[in-house]
């Protein structure tokens, strides 16, 4: 979480958060309780997120999409990265296409891409670098990506 236990966010979700405890899941904040969720804690959260996960699946990220950190955390991590992104038009998926065209992430269409990826014996290969960066567009005039 991106606050104290006690602060959940967004409020709104509160039977999702019941059913998750209910079922046995389990809800993780570093945060003291009391702890407001800020912007920043959001992206501070996001380490966490991706050293608890085998691999991390972004779906239909925009450029400036929190979910480019999580990638990036956990590219850094030797973790592997599919992407689920939407039409090559929509503002809405260029960050999953970036994270693509850069090779750092698979392109995921169906849930055995998902499988693939989480198996170590698909030949993922941690050894290209990427920053997540809010603020790097695309340019149909750019000959080269930079981060």
């Amino acid at each position: 979480m991106a606050g104290g236990l006690d602060r959940l966010y967004p409020a709104g979700h509160e039977q999702l958060f019941e059913r998750i405890e209910q079922s046995g899941g389990l809800l993780l904040s570093e945060l003291p309780p009391g702890s407001a969720p800020t912007r920043w804690r959001f992206l501070q959260r996001n380490r966490i997120l991706a050293a608890l996960s085998g691999a991390t699946v972004v779906v239909e990220a925009g450029h400036r999409s929190g979910s480019l950190n999580v990638a990036a955390q956990a590219h850094s991590l030797g973790r592997p990265v599919g992407a689920v992104p939407g039409p090559v038009t929509s503002p809405a998926s260029a960050g999953c296409h970036r994270l693509i065209q850069e090779g750092v992430a698979s392109l995921v269409v169906d849930a055995q891409d998902v499988t693939d990826l989480l198996d170590a014996s698909a030949g993922f290969s941690g050894d290209r670098t990427f920053t997540y960066s809010p603020t790097r567009r695309f340019s149909r005039t750019d000959t080269g990506l930079r981060l």
